[in-house]
């Protein structure tokens, strides 16, 4: 009778689990990594937006207490939100986080303050440039004269 020790098939099976389990960890942890590579956007040339038209007419009015802009993310990148600079007697901002897929089109309504004029709008793009949030003036999109909602 020859003396040989071995593993217990217990023992081996536990191993064989503990082996998996690590193996999938490694290689979800990896899909991850190259799926947040492929998300990054290099530059903000590859934002755009538009101010949709319809019928050769673009869709942005004013009530008395709001802008209407019908917006389209016509560029090769989700956009994260936008920067809305309302130009008149003065100048203000706004600030919008919204998540907006490429090509699809979305609505924003900014207050509008009792009083005020506005004869410009700028809208500008915000996407993540290397892992950080990133505005993209030169890729906004503009509207002038706007008219009245009907």
């Amino acid at each position: 009778m020859t003396d040989k020790k071995g593993i217990s098939p217990v023992i081996s099976s536990i191993l064989l689990i503990v082996f998996a389990a690590g193996l999938g960890t490694v290689v979800m942890s990896w899909g991850r990594n190259v799926e947040a590579v492929r998300s990054t956007v290099e530059s903000c040339e590859e934002a755009s937006v538009a101010i949709v038209e319809v019928q050769g007419q673009p869709q942005g009015c004013y009530t008395p207490n709001e802008i209407r802009l019908t917006i389209e993310n016509d560029g090769q990148v989700p956009l994260h939100g936008f920067k809305v600079s309302l130009l008149g007697e003065g100048i203000s901002q706004v600030d919008i986080e919204r998540e907006v897929a490429v090509g699809e089109i979305t609505k924003i309504l900014l207050p509008l303050e009792s009083g005020q004029t506005v004869q410009k709008i700028k809208v500008a793009p915000q996407v993540t440039l290397k892992r950080e949030s990133q505005f993209c003036p030169k890729q906004d999109a503009e509207i002038e004269n706007i008219g009245a909602c009907p």
